[in-house]
């Protein structure tokens, strides 16, 4: 576990001295099968995305387009992490996309079912916080 955190940490160390190889790494993240990519790696990509967390919503969508709305153990684990807190105005699409998405899920397991239901959750409340703050 501990070798873990700290090639994760020396990994994201490197690339965020590097903003633009950072974001670039992300991009074509974007385009890889994330069934079969091991948790470290997504680990990594999560660390990267940081504040940008509109890149892993796009890595979700794409996965979704790709596999028929079927949310596999490595979908599963990005969902968990997901916290809203960078929810912008500019990126609101991405997270209506990924609700509908998710809405589209034919017969979802009563752990998806769970899943869907704490991130929506997590979403709203983030929603009520950002409008709390303008007021």
């Amino acid at each position: 576990k501990l070798k873990k955190k700290n090639f994760v940490e020396l990994v994201i160390k490197k690339f965020t001295s590097l903003a633009s190889c950072s974001k670039n790494f992300l991009t074509n993240f974007l385009y890889i099968d994330l069934s079969y990519q091991p948790t470290i790696y997504l680990d990594v990509i999560i660390e990267l995305a940081g504040e940008e967390e509109f890149m892993l919503i796009q890595v979700l969508l794409n996965h979704f387009e790709n596999n028929c709305h079927v949310i596999d153990l490595n979908t599963r684990y990005i969902m968990e992490k997901l916290n809203f807190k960078s929810c912008r105005a500019a990126h609101r699409s991405l997270y209506q996309q990924l609700i509908e998405k998710l809405e589209g899920i034919d017969s979802p397991s009563k752990e998806d079912f769970k899943l869907i239901v704490g991130m929506l959750k997590r979403y709203n409340a983030t929603l009520f916080d950002l409008k709390r703050e303008m007021v």
